[in-house]
C-alpha cells in the first residue's frame, strides 16, 4: 500500500507501507512513487521468500542483542559459557558493543582481527573471538534482525599451526605393550606376597597372567 501525502510546500511524499513476517507494519517515504514502489515490490519478494528482514530491528546494539540472546544458549557446558563470557568482555564488546548490528560490515570485522593479533592474542583465541562474534550475529539472521552474517566475509583469520599427529610403529607397540605386562605383573605379585615378593612368586604370578590374557580370563 502507498500513500500520498501532500507537503505544505505543494511537493508531494510518498509513503510505501508493509506488514512484515512479524505483524509489524514497516514504513518508508520516497519523493518519487515509482521508487516507492519498487521499494515495496522487492520487500514483497522478499517476505514471499521468507528472508525478509525488518531493517529497524538492526539497529539495535551488539550489547543490547547480546542481552537477549546469551541467556538462551542452554547448550554450553559451564566451562564453554565462562570461556566464552570471558571473550565477549574482553574483546568483543570493547569492539562493538555500542555499534548497530547493521553497521557492523566486513571491514570493521577485518580491522577487529588485526587488531586481535596486533595485540599478541594467540592464532587460536582470535579464531575462537571470531567465532563467537560469528555465533552471535548468526542468532541475529535466525531472529529476523539482519539479512545476513558479515562474519562470513572474513578472509584475514590468522593460520593456526596444527602439528601432525605421529602413529607409532609395530616395534613401539610391542615396546609399550611389554613394559604395561612388567607393571601389571609387579602390581599383581605385591598384591599376593607383599612388597617384597621371592623370584617363585614373581614368575608364578606372570604364568597365570599371562594365561588369563592369552585364554581371555
Amino acid at each position: 500500500m502507498i500513500h500520498v501525502r501532500e507537503l505544505p510546500n505543494g511537493q508531494k511524499r510518498y509513503d510505501a507501507r508493509l506488514r512484515g513476517t512479524t505483524n509489524r507494519v514497516v514504513t518508508r517515504t520516497f519523493r518519487l512513487r515509482k521508487d516507492a514502489e519498487r521499494w515495496q515490490r522487492q520487500q514483497l519478494d522478499a517476505r514471499d521468500r521468507g528472508d525478509w528482514v525488518d531493517h529497524r530491528l538492526g539497529r539495535q546494539t551488539l550489547a543490547e542483542w547480546w542481552a537477549e540472546w546469551w541467556p538462551s544458549r542452554t547448550e554450553l557446558r559451564p566451562s564453554s559459557r565462562a570461556r566464552d563470557e570471558a571473550y565477549y568482555r574482553n574483546h568483543v564488546i570493547p569492539a562493538f558493543g555500542d555499534t548497530a548490528m547493521n553497521d557492523i560490515d566486513y571491514s570493521s570485522i577485518g580491522t577487529w582481527v588485526a587488531g586481535l593479533s596486533d595485540h599478541g592474542l594467540a592464532p587460536a583465541t582470535v579464531h575462537r573471538c571470531h567465532q563467537l562474534l560469528s555465533k552471535l550475529l548468526a542468532g541475529a539472521v535466525k531472529a529476523r534482525r539482519l539479512q545476513r552474517n558479515p562474519c562470513s566475509d572474513t578472509d584475514n583469520l590468522p593460520s593456526v599451526e596444527r602439528h601432525e599427529m605421529r602413529i607409532i610403529t609395530p616395534t613401539e607397540i610391542r615396546l609399550l605393550a611389554d613394559m604395561m605386562y612388567d607393571v601389571t605383573v609387579v602390581r599383581l605379585t605385591r598384591n599376593v606376597a607383599g612388597n617384597r615378593p621371592d623370584n617363585a612368586t614373581i614368575e608364578r604370578v606372570a604364568e597365570r597372567f599371562a594365561a588369563f590374557v592369552i585364554v581371555g580370563g
